[in-house]
């Protein structure tokens, strides 16, 4: 009788034991619960921190840019004429206070003159016309008489845009600054696009006396640079400059290209190039700006020319 009164007493015990620790464990249970959470918490500030870091230290090294602003989607040209006279009268109210027009061209594109036509054709519609046309002097003959034919009795010269000391260029530029008319210089694309360090006209901006400079308000020349335009992955191939690494990029140039090839992915997706049933047979442009001042326009070849 007693052995049973003891079991009694033991199994009562036990009871009482686990009752009391599970007790213990509900009371202990949200603060286990939270511990866990800020263990977890402390893994997301670490990454975050590990990401905020990263994100400073490729800034400083590269810089921020920010996304290049869209100027225009993308548009269908019979003619590459139609493309270069729409670039110039899309910029007529901002250029009313520009003296200095800058036109970026591709030499080795078939199509390129003609964009150059159009252009100078259209910049005789404007309120203020050009006093002056200036062709660097190694631009191909088709540009300096395409050129010419538009230029409505307003002088052609020749000039030397990529010497050493810039002198004639510096001298046309601060002349126009000066006197307040307008002139546009007409140069191969590498040689207007501030995205290249150390190309003319960057190195030209440097040299002369830009309004605002004093203020720190100065924004640089007004500049379009006309490139090729890819709007599907098969046609990456065809532009040019080559888009590559800054440590295998020997000619300076990778940045102009990265940027035109960055341009046109985006409309990879939307299939551009199906929305119409002859959009493949005419000629497409975009218009993007990567900086003040500073605008890309960005010409797909047709597959086949009517």
């Amino acid at each position: 009788m007693d052995q049973v009164r003891f079991q009694l007493v033991l199994d009562l015990g036990q009871n009482s034991f686990n009752q009391k620790r599970e007790i213990d464990a509900r009371r202990l249970a949200p603060y286990l619960v939270g511990m866990e959470g800020m263990k977890y918490t402390k893994y997301g500030i670490a990454f975050g921190m590990i990401i905020i870091t990263l994100g400073v230290a490729l800034t400083i090294k590269y810089g921020y840019r920010p996304a290049p602003a869209r100027i225009m989607k993308p548009s269908f040209f019979e003619k590459p004429e139609q493309i270069g006279t729409v670039a110039m009268k899309r910029f007529y109210a901002q250029l009313a206070s520009e003296h200095v027009v800058i036109l970026g061209l591709p030499t080795n594109r078939d199509w390129s003159a003609d964009v150059a036509k159009g252009f100078v054709q259209a910049s005789f519609e404007n309120q203020r016309p050009p006093v002056k046309i200036f062709v660097e002097t190694k631009m191909p003959d088709n540009f300096k008489a395409a050129v010419a034919s538009q230029s409505q009795g307003v002088p052609v010269q020749e000039i030397e845009t990529n010497t050493q000391t810039l002198t004639a260029l510096g001298d046309a530029v601060t002349e126009a600054l000066s006197t307040k008319q307008r002139i546009i210089v007409v140069v191969p694309s590498l040689y207007s696009s501030h995205l290249l360090e150390g190309n003319p006209i960057n190195r030209l901006e440097n040299l002369i006396d830009l309004p605002g400079r004093k203020e720190g308000t100065a924004a640089g020349l007004f500049s379009i640079t006309v490139g090729p335009l890819a709007l599907e992955a098969a046609q990456e191939q065809e532009i040019d400059p080559i888009c590559m690494g800054s440590e295998r990029d020997g000619s300076g140039t990778a940045a102009l290209g990265c940027a035109i090839l960055m341009a046109g992915r985006p409309f990879y997706r939307k299939r551009v190039l199906d929305s119409e049933p002859d959009a493949r047979s005419r000629y497409v442009a975009i218009m993007q700006s990567p900086r003040p001042k500073d605008f890309l326009l960005l010409v797909r070849t047709p597959t086949k020319v009517n």
